[in-house]
């Protein structure tokens, strides 16, 4: 009787060993499926592509709004996008900062449009009513076509950014009398900054990282020549407003401390039939009351972030193994992954030798950075927001070192303080109208058999003239 146990035993233990090796290898194995293929000669996925592909719209009926004799009518869908824009950026519109009520303005404004990113805006503002000033506009000139919003300039990080915002200087070189024209279009300023935004880059950190000339202490701080421009318009004109148009959050602390600026609003990036342009005039003549809410925190320093820590560009030693696929005829932008693209990469692999290809290439004509560089992302959940409202809350509460003086970036005190840590928090947004809030009943429930589940119910009124 004890043999046989002895013998279950081992053999369970035996079959216990087994299972757990299979879930490593398993795991292992499809973890680099990609290497083993390549060495094996095997195929882990087939692509399969077929001719006919109308069975994809099968099941979609489009609405009847957007069809004409049964068929989708392009015009008609055109026009849902750009109705859909107009809708996104009245309601994605966020309103920083509204001193002495600067906001909204008379629908036929006579304003000067500054910013290189500005110029976008100059027609679309003009056919929803406003009255542009045409001579600084012509200062401009076309320069703003190769700095649009979606511009991916300076998108390897080792490379030098360089906003290229035209200075007050360079303006005034091409019309020595531009000055004179801001008397007639002196109803407000309206000042467009923003930042280059790209997939797969990132900004370099640090002064270093920006050209001389910009004078910025990182590639999301104010330049020297946005400086400029600020210091001009509000020695210039009575209203200053300002226009962020950016996805990646800047540093405004300059705008929102400047008593001159009296209003602030970021606008995200333009959609891409300009319609959205109708949206933003729409907020600023207050035909529609802002109500959206920042998206993430707008730190007074970029480099705050516990994420900044391992921020940077590190490349890996055996990066010369990495083989790029450069083949435009193969893998050139926009082509599509078929088959015999797959089995071209398996060959181009096994002719130039053991390295791994880098495939991130593919579509973009071997201009990704792919293998060649790695992050370490160390930081946690403590990503964007919660670092601050976390260490916040520690403060509050005196729990750990929150206090202390570690992290300090703009604190001014020998103390880590939220308040100067921070421009804008997150959600945070403005309306043109004011509210009332009142608390009812809080009730706290069980929610299974470790958590609560708290219900408040708060009443909410419009005290102000705009709904």
């Amino acid at each position: 009787m004890l043999k046989t146990n002895a013998l279950f035993r081992g053999i369970t233990a035996v079959g216990a060993f087994g299972l757990a090796l299979s879930v490593y290898a398993s795991g292992l194995l499809e973890t680099n499926k990609v290497m083993v293929d390549q060495t094996l000669g095997t195929k882990s996925t087939i692509i399969v592509t077929e001719e006919d592909d109308s069975t994809l719209f099968t099941d979609y009926v489009p609405d009847e709004d957007l069809m004409t004799d049964g068929k989708i009518d392009p015009a008609k869908w055109d026009q849902a996008h750009k109705n859909a824009a107009v809708k996104l950026q009245e309601e994605g519109t966020v309103l920083l900062k509204n001193a002495n009520n600067a906001l909204p303005m008379a629908k036929n404004a006579k304003v000067s449009l500054f910013g290189t990113r500005g110029i976008n805006l100059y027609q679309p503002l003009i056919d929803n009513g406003f009255e542009v000033n045409p001579t600084l506009k012509a200062a401009y000139g076309t320069r703003a076509s190769t700095t649009s919003p979606g511009y991916a300039n300076n998108k390897m990080p080792y490379k030098l950014f360089d906003q290229k915002e035209v200075s007050k200087e360079t303006l005034l070189s091409k019309n020595a009398a531009l000055e004179d024209s801001f008397e007639e279009y002196g109803d407000a300023a309206i000042v467009v900054f923003g930042r280059q935004n790209a997939e797969g880059a990132d900004y370099k950190k640090g002064a270093d990282a920006v050209a001389p000339s910009n004078e910025a202490r990182n590639s999301l701080a104010s330049t020297k020549q946005e400086r400029g421009i600020i210091d001009w318009v509000t020695e210039k004109f009575d209203k200053v407003i300002v226009l962020i148009e950016t996805v990646s959050p800047m540093e405004v602390g300059y705008l929102k401390d400047n008593p001159k600026v009296q209003g602030i609003l970021y606008v995200g990036l333009p959609d891409n039939y300009g319609s959205s342009a109708k949206g933003i005039y729409n907020v600023l003549t207050g035909s529609v009351s802002p109500s959206g809410g920042l998206y993430d925190i707008y730190a007074s320093h970029s480099e705050s972030s516990p994420a900044m820590v391992n921020m940077g560009l590190y490349e890996f030693s055996n990066k010369d193994d990495v083989k790029l696929v450069q083949d435009k005829s193969l893998f050139g932008r926009g082509a599509k992954l078929t088959t015999e693209k797959v089995q071209a990469l398996i060959a181009l692999q096994k002719e130039q030798g053991t390295g791994r290809i880098d495939t991130s290439s593919i579509g973009t004509g071997g201009t990704d950075f792919g293998f060649y560089n790695y992050l370490i992302e160390s930081e946690g959940v403590y990503v964007g927001y919660r670092y601050y409202e976390t260490r916040y809350e520690d403060c509050v509460l005196n729990q750990g070192n929150a206090k202390s003086a570690k992290g300090i970036f703009d604190s001014t005190g020998s103390a880590w303080n939220y308040a100067e840590e921070v421009d804008y928090g997150f959600g945070f947004g403005l309306s043109y109208t004011t509210f009332d809030f009142e608390l009812g009943n809080v009730n706290i429930e069980a929610n299974g058999h470790h958590e609560k589940l708290a219900k408040f119910n708060v009443t909410v009124k419009n005290t102000g003239n705009v709904a």
